[in-house]
């Protein structure tokens, strides 16, 4: 398990610290990210790009000795689709919030392959779970800084559908999705009726947050689904080990 960790966050560390070297000029020009550490001068972009490099390397060598080759495999992937997909094509494609969303849902998957060492439609289920939370997440993140976006000169949905009707319904698309997908996690993975309940509940919450935000269109409603989002992942996670304690006897 620690090896699982260190090498996720040397592979999460290498992918930000390489996409904040590949977009500092845009950092520049954004109030939200004008202050990070390129657009502000305090850390040279050679430097940035080194550690990235570094860190990326130390994400594969450890997954690779310490666990499989696929887990080492699904790492390096993250990374790449990442840095040489997601990233140039947040300046080409409202398409690029769905494509991010597959990087950021991987590593659950590579947990499953660290200790599996094989697929299974459990981990596709689980990688559904995180693949379809982070679009109501990036959405409202969007919705709220598009101005900010758009002097970046990022294509994203709230800057292009101007009167939002797309983007109201894919957030409530994704998030009655993300609960229908934690329903069938408990099956595909056996759990018990303490995840099922709680993945269901917050996923509920989620969905409601997302309707509001899908009917008013303003900062208040998409601001309230941003923050449901960070509850959302603490509560399915804790459910999790929860059911697992009980299911275990702990």
């Amino acid at each position: 398990l620690l090896w699982l960790l260190l090498g996720t966050a040397l592979a999460a560390g290498s992918a930000g610290a390489l996409n904040h070297y590949w977009e500092a000029d845009v950092d520049a020009k954004m109030i939200r990210t004008a202050g990070r550490p390129l657009p502000s001068k305090r850390l040279s972009p050679i430097l940035a790009l080194n550690f990235g490099v570094l860190l990326g390397l130390g994400a594969l060598t450890v997954l690779v000795i310490f666990l499989n080759p696929i887990t080492a495999f699904l790492g390096g992937l993250t990374i790449a689709l990442y840095i040489f997909v997601y990233t140039p094509m947040k300046r080409k494609s409202t398409l690029n919030t769905f494509v991010g969303a597959i990087p950021g849902a991987l590593p659950p998957l590579a947990g499953w392959m660290a200790v599996q060492n094989h697929f299974a439609w459990e981990a596709l289920a689980i990688f559904l779970v995180f693949f379809l939370w982070q679009m109501p997440h990036f959405y409202a993140i969007a919705w709220l800084y598009r101005e900010d976006y758009a002097a970046g000169g990022f294509i994203m949905l709230p800057n292009v559908d101007k009167k939002g009707n797309r983007l109201a319904f894919e957030v409530v698309f994704y998030a009655a999705a993300l609960v229908a997908c934690s329903v069938w996690m408990t099956m595909a993975v056996h759990l018990g009726w303490i995840f099922l309940a709680g993945s269901t509940l917050i996923g509920l919450w989620f969905l409601y947050k997302s309707v509001l935000m899908a009917i008013r269109k303003n900062r208040d409603t998409a601001k309230q689904v941003m923050i449901t989002s960070f509850f959302y992942l603490p509560v399915l996670v804790g459910a999790l080990v929860v059911d697992y304690c009980v299911s275990a006897g702990f």
